[in-house]
């Protein structure tokens, strides 16, 4: 167990120590977006090989994309971080930290980004359906309604900031 807490601490420092800036294109949204997903991925993961017991981390890992249920599980997980993101978008901005709304310069763009983020998170048309996965696609469900409707009220709140 040790060892495993080792490796998922060294692999989030190499993540953060590699954290893209704020404040860019549409490029610079790609590289924000696969660095989130990346530490939800390994936190994830973490969680996973530890309660498996027998799994390494680059296998918890792996199965955070070809398991059903902790894909779906990290969908949720990056829903919530849309949501916290469209919560914290001045405090991200102000700590210069990246997040789905800042990593673009005009918010305008990051917002209609971040819409289509929470709709391709929300997408499991491709996962099996089966009765043990019902409880996680309705949270799923909640939480993506949770999620468009928090970048949503970010966009009211910056359309009326502008005065629009």
């Amino acid at each position: 167990m040790d060892s495993l807490i080792a490796e998922y601490l060294q692999r989030l420092k190499d993540l953060e120590h590699r954290r893209p800036l704020p404040g860019g294109d549409d490029s610079r949204f790609h590289e924000i977006r696969c660095y989130r997903e990346a530490v939800a991925r390994l936190s994830l993961g973490m969680v996973a090989a530890t309660v498996n017991g027998n799994q390494c981390l680059d296998e918890a890992i792996r199965a955070t994309a070809r398991d059903a249920d902790l894909n779906i599980l990290w969908r949720i997980v990056m829903q919530c971080q849309l949501i916290d993101d469209a919560l914290d978008y001045s405090k991200d901005l102000s700590g210069g930290l990246p997040s789905f709304l800042t990593a673009t310069a005009p918010l305008s763009q990051g917002l209609e980004l971040t819409r289509r983020s929470a709709l391709g998170y929300a997408d499991i048309r491709d996962i099996l359906r089966t009765g043990d996965l019902f409880p996680l696609r309705v949270t799923l469900l909640l939480v993506s309604l949770c999620a468009k409707l928090a970048v949503r009220l970010r966009h009211l709140r910056h359309c009326a900031a502008l005065g629009r």
